[in-house]
């Protein structure tokens, strides 16, 4: 879970950028999908690039973001061959932003959040329970 309500998400009118850094550390990750790249189902918003002709997903094969009753939402990305600096095991920071280039600058929102990281099967970076 990312954003406690109060946070407005349409990423059919909003660019999504994806920021991935170790606590207190620079960026492993960061991506920017455009808003025209997003479809809505139900409650979701997916975007997915298999064949990776978006260059600035650098790499991501899909997002869902997933909105919650509660107002919050809920992200998930997959990335067989995300453009990501492996980082050690422990926490990291991870921040969603939502940009709007009709809005400019200041509209920008972001959630960040700190959450403790893995290494799961294949190489895959998967999130553990907070301790």
């Amino acid at each position: 879970m990312l954003a406690r309500s109060g946070l407005a998400v349409n990423p059919l009118e909003d660019d999504v950028v994806v920021q991935i850094r170790p606590e207190g550390g620079t960026d492993v990750f960061c991506a920017r999908i455009p808003a025209a790249d997003f479809t809505k189902r139900h409650r979701a918003f997916e975007f997915g690039d298999r064949k990776h002709s978006v260059a600035s997903a650098r790499g991501l094969d899909g997002m869902k973001i997933k909105l919650m009753p509660d107002d919050s939402f809920r992200l998930r990305t997959r990335g067989k061959r995300a453009q990501m600096i492996c980082p050690n095991p422990g926490r990291l920071q991870v921040t969603v932003g939502f940009r709007s280039a009709a809005a400019g600058d200041g509209a920008d929102r972001c959630a960040t959040t700190l959450q403790t990281f893995g290494a799961g099967r294949h190489g895959r970076l998967r999130m553990l329970p907070n301790r």
